[in-house]
């Protein structure tokens, strides 16, 4: 688990990454804020909590404008940049009524939103989605031709493909032995979680 605790402290920048869709394959971005705030809840510090929602969400926008070399036009709302946003509705979140009055309202967003609250989209000013539905296209008949395709071509795979599936199922066995040696390497973890004795301490 990243110590982002301790790059920010130390001036570092940190933002979000992923080698796949998603990592829970929700395709939620909410998800994932959600899941990097609570990684970094430290059992053993007790003073520490959560991350500070606006700074996790500033290391989402921000950061990330800059890791792909675009600060200057994406990443916050400035004169002179895209009007990239999204609009959230709130109505979900934060019912019932008076239960989240005395909470921070970014902590409230980052606890509890997921991708059906959005109910508006821009990109670079243009409405992309608007009350939860896509503008840009026919979303329906983009669903119906996608599922079509997946069940032709996914589900229904030619031999080639079966044959694929099949050859990285007889070598499935062989992989973790393959990777155990770096399993075995001794390793300082950054975290211990719910460890009765620091690791390391005497």
């Amino acid at each position: 688990i990243c110590r982002v605790r301790d790059i920010m402290a130390a001036g570092g920048r940190v933002g979000f990454g992923t080698d796949g869709i998603s990592l829970s394959d929700r395709e939620d971005f909410f998800a994932e804020l959600r899941l990097a705030s609570y990684l970094q809840r430290l059992p053993r510090v007790f003073g520490e909590g959560r991350l500070d929602s606006e700074t996790l969400l500033r290391a989402a926008a921000g950061n990330g404008a800059r890791a792909i070399g675009a600060e200057t036009r994406l990443g916050s709302l400035e004169p002179g940049k895209w009007a990239d946003l999204l609009v959230v509705r709130k109505q979900r979140i934060l019912f019932p009524p008076g239960r989240y009055d005395g909470d921070p309202f970014l902590d409230v967003v980052i606890d509890r939103a997921d991708a059906s609250d959005i109910d508006l989209v821009l990109g670079h000013g243009r409405v992309l989605m608007e009350n939860g539905r896509v503008t840009i296209v026919d979303e329906d008949q983009v669903r119906e031709r996608f599922a079509a395709a997946v069940r032709d071509r996914v589900y229904q795979p030619p031999a080639e493909v079966r044959r694929w599936v099949e050859l990285g199922t007889l070598v499935e066995p062989y992989l973790a032995p393959l990777y155990q040696p770096w399993y075995d390497a001794p390793a300082e973890p950054a975290h211990v979680y719910n460890a009765r004795r620091v690791p390391g301490a005497d």
